[in-house]
């Protein structure tokens, strides 16, 4: 039989003692389940697991944590649920899933802690820290509010199996895998290289210094950020959230601060963070390659089926788009699901800066049509081009499951970059005067005010400062180098209009004149009023390219 074979043979034993130990615990219920006058601890398995774990050579820190808060909780308030049905029968499936971890734990060698295991760890966690909040609340309660708190407390322990069951398969698997670790990982680090994978693209690659990536400024994009954190965790929320906004509104720094929320609640699965400035940053054929070979960092399951896939096809990664995510992220994780935490998520940055806009729609259109069912969450961030604005209009739910960052509130957007620039300039201690001129300036341009910031602060400060401030402050016009970056963004993205093959010359003439007419105006104008001051507003010119660009 071959280590395949075996791999699916053992999940299959693992799932029907999982179920068996279930079906076991239904057939006691037909009978009145013990008390406690009977039985002085129902967690007989429980307390032997912890044992096991205190004992074990290998540390299991994460695994050794959670059953420890557990044994805690239940300790404390064992005799509150005390007579409940509900709760003898959640116990004695629990007890079974215990067994089954400690028959993990003992075996000689021992589970691997992967970041999916250490995210089922932390969820558990999350549901214990829930429990001892509401338990906490104290025993003088009206009846209703009590029996509201139980429901709401049962519910939490049914979380808590849930995650138990995928933790159970999932260390099994690890420590079965590790053997085939020994004899296949040389080889599986061969065919994972197949992929070609980008590594610059991941959100903390050494190359985020040199593309000045990093962070929100604390207390920044504080409900924003709640709100995508929102979506992540709500059930019914879709598969795809987009963040759009025109450049310069924060987009990157944004989805940055997410992918090290994420990573540090071990529910980051991967991330791509696209450039125009690294050629592998902004080739779209290395999106999908790149997330599975994240996947596979992250979980040891997925790993191994993953391996399986590029040893009978070494050249998948060079498929059909289509081809590419059914072979190595869709197939994979519906495989090993049963293992995965729920609501992992793949952040895609600047999608706008990949180079065949052809390409980039196709993603798009793979992400919204072959998501749906799989364990696994996209957030994705652009400037709302057209390739890429049409393909997210198709999706369903589009107020729950998008943000335009150009259209949020300017006050609180203001708020946040007087935030940024007194966090950023605190040693030069600018005048309240000069902070709110700095943020007039700004608008709801985070690029402007990290622009000038970078000019005030250059050679950490020592040129100058306070002059270079007023400097910035005293002119009117983009002179020597202050706003140098701002110019070169603008210049890309004008360059990007004007040269589009597909642009025929009088489409190419309206661009120039909206530009021109953008430049003459003494206020802002709207799409809509630009579009009657030009006359391009008739049936063929309604959408021109002009004002989709621009």
């Amino acid at each position: 039989m071959s280590f395949r074979d075996k791999f699916r043979k053992f999940r299959s034993d693992t799932k029907s003692r999982i179920f068996q130990t279930n079906d076991e615990n239904n057939n006691a219920h037909n009978s009145p389940p013990q008390t406690s006058s009977t039985t002085p601890d129902r967690w007989i398995h429980l307390r032997a697991l912890l044992k096991t774990l205190e004992r074990a050579t290998r540390s299991l820190p994460p695994l050794k944590a959670v059953v420890t808060e557990f044994v805690e909780c239940i300790d404390n308030h064992e005799n509150v649920w005390h007579g409940r049905k509900e709760y003898d029968i959640l116990c004695h499936e629990l007890e079974g899933l215990f067994q089954a971890l400690q028959h993990h734990c003992n075996q000689d060698i021992s589970p691997t802690i992967t970041t999916t295991v250490e995210a089922l760890c932390e969820s558990i966690r999350n549901e214990i820290s829930d429990i001892r909040k509401i338990q906490a609340k104290g025993k003088v309660r009206e009846y209703l509010e009590a029996e509201r708190d139980a429901d709401a407390v049962l519910v939490r322990y049914r979380r808590i199996q849930s995650h138990l069951q995928r933790l159970s398969v999932a260390t099994q698997l690890n420590a079965d895998i590790s053997v085939w670790r020994i004899v296949d990982e040389i080889a599986t680090d061969n065919r994972l290289k197949y992929l070609s994978p980008s590594l610059s693209a991941c959100y903390n690659s050494a190359q985020a210094v040199e593309l000045k990536r990093g962070p929100c400024t604390e207390g920044t994009r504080v409900d924003l950020l709640g709100q995508i954190l929102g979506w992540i965790e709500s059930s019914d929320s879709g598969s795809i959230y987009w963040m759009n906004g025109m450049a310069g509104t924060g987009k990157t720094t944004i989805a940055y601060s997410l992918c090290e929320e994420l990573d540090t609640s071990y529910k980051l699965a991967a991330s791509f963070f696209c450039s125009r400035l690294l050629p592998e940053c902004r080739d779209v054929n290395l999106i999908i390659p790149s997330i599975a070979f994240q996947l596979a960092r992250s979980s040891r399951p997925f790993r191994f089926v993953l391996s399986r896939v590029l040893e009978r096809d070494p050249g998948v990664h060079t498929r059909l788009p289509h081809l590419q995510f059914d072979s190595l992220v869709s197939q994979p994780l519906l495989e090993v699901r049963s293992t995965l935490p729920e609501n992992l998520v793949v952040v895609i940055d600047a999608l706008d800066e990949c180079e065949n806009k052809e390409s980039t729609s196709r993603i798009l259109e793979i992400l919204l049509t072959k998501s749906t069912n799989l364990p696994l969450k996209f957030i994705v961030s652009s400037r709302p081009e057209p390739e890429i604005r049409d393909e997210m209009l198709k999706q369903s739910n589009q107020a729950k499951s998008r943000v335009v960052l150009h259209e949020l509130d300017r006050l609180t957007v203001q708020a946040d970059i007087e935030t940024y620039l007194r966090s950023a300039l605190i040693q030069v201690q600018p005048t309240e005067d000069q902070i709110a001129t700095l943020v007039e300036r700004a608008g709801i341009l985070f690029i402007y005010a990290a622009t000038v910031v970078r000019y005030i602060a250059h050679d950490r400060f020592r040129r100058n400062p306070r002059a270079r401030l007023v400097n910035v402050l005293s002119s009117s016009s983009a002179s020597e180098n202050k706003h140098r970056e701002i110019d070169e963004l603008y210049t890309i993205i004008l360059r990007a209009a004007l040269d589009d093959p597909n642009l025929d010359k009088s489409e190419r003439e309206d661009i120039v004149q909206v530009l021109n007419s953008v430049i003459c105006a003494q206020e802002p104008l709207t799409v809509d009023a630009l579009s009657k001051l030009l006359k391009i507003n008739n049936t063929d010119r309604e959408y021109a390219p002009s004002v989709q660009y621009l």
